[in-house]
Formats: structure tokens, C-alpha cells, sequence
């Protein structure tokens, strides 16, 4: 499971149609950009992939590139918050136990 990708970051600028998960920075950045399925939806991305195949949409391009030293924070942005949430999911569940 991934929740980020540098490979994201470097298509967004080209403008190109992308395919992905809903999940942490595909759903949060990914504007009309692509299609976001539900994480192990493989009929949902059957279907995505049906529409790109038959549509051939098109992205529209994207801002300037990113440069190693944002995808970097963004990336680690994300982990803290998802490490914080999940500090925080578990002494809830060990408190309720």
C-alpha cells in the first residue's frame, strides 16, 4: 500500500490522464486530472481503464515541476500525518479495550 508517489509528481506537470487509488496524495492533488478508484476496486479500475481505453482523454498541463526538495516535504508530510493518525487510532482502541 502506498500512500504517495514521486512518479505522481513528475507526469502531473506533462498534463497526461492518470489512473490511480484514492488514496492519501492521489485524492488529495488529483483535480480532473485522471480517475481515482477505491483502493482494491478492481471492477472500478476495470472500468477506469475501459473509459481511458475507448475516451483516450486527455490531462491538461499541469504547473511548473516540482522540484525534489517539495516532493520531499509533501512525502514526509504525509507519513507524519498518517503516523500521527495511527498513534491516535491506537490508544483510542487500547483505552476502549
Amino acid at each position: 500500500r502506498i500512500d504517495a508517489s514521486s512518479v505522481y509528481h513528475l507526469v502531473q506537470p506533462l498534463g497526461k490522464w492518470l489512473i490511480a487509488s484514492r488514496v492519501g496524495v492521489f485524492e488529495e492533488e488529483m483535480r480532473g486530472e485522471g480517475t481515482l478508484v477505491p483502493p482494491g476496486d478492481v471492477p472500478a479500475l476495470a472500468r477506469a481503464l475501459e473509459h481511458a481505453i475507448s475516451a483516450r482523454p486527455s490531462g491538461s498541463a499541469g504547473s511548473a515541476p516540482r522540484s525534489w526538495t517539495e516532493i520531499g516535504r509533501a512525502t514526509r508530510a504525509l507519513y507524519e500525518r498518517a503516523s500521527a493518525e495511527f498513534v491516535a487510532r491506537r490508544s483510542s482502541q487500547r483505552r476502549n479495550a
